[in-house]
C-alpha cells in the first residue's frame, strides 16, 4: 500500500489554499512527480497584502474560492456516485465498515474520474 493520492494537479493549479485563508494546518502532503516551479504565499504576507493592496488580495481570494468550490463539487459528485454504487447493507457490522472504509476512500480519491 503506497500513499493515497487525493489529487493530481497540473500547471497553474493551487494547493494549501484553505490554510492560507484560515491559518490552520495543512490536511495533506504534496509531492511532485516531475521537476516543478512553485509559488509559496505565506499567511502573514498574504494578510499584509490583504490589508494594504486590496485589489490583488481580492483577486487571490476570488480564485481560491473558485478552486475550493470546484473541488467541493467534484468531491460531492464522487461521494454521490460511490454511495449509489455501494451495494452493502446499511446495517453493516462495525468490522465490515472499517474494512470497507479504506476501499471507499481509495475509490473516492482515485483519479480515474478526473
Amino acid at each position: 500500500d503506497g500513499p493515497l493520492v487525493v489529487a493530481s494537479l497540473g500547471p497553474g493549479e493551487v494547493f494549501g489554499e484553505i490554510a492560507l485563508l484560515d491559518g490552520g494546518g495543512r490536511s495533506a502532503t504534496a509531492t511532485t512527480s516531475a521537476p516543478a516551479r512553485l509559488l509559496r504565499i505565506d499567511k502573514t504576507e498574504f494578510d499584509f497584502l490583504r490589508r494594504n493592496f486590496r485589489p490583488a488580495s481580492y483577486k487571490i481570494i476570488r480564485n481560491i474560492t473558485a478552486t475550493v468550490s470546484k473541488r467541493i463539487r467534484m468531491s460531492n459528485q464522487r461521494i454521490a456516485r460511490l454511495l449509489v454504487a455501494e451495494q452493502s447493507p446499511a446495517a453493516a457490522a462495525p468490522a465490515e465498515f472499517v474494512d470497507n472504509r479504506k476501499s471507499f476512500l481509495q475509490r473516492l480519491f482515485s483519479s480515474k474520474d478526473d
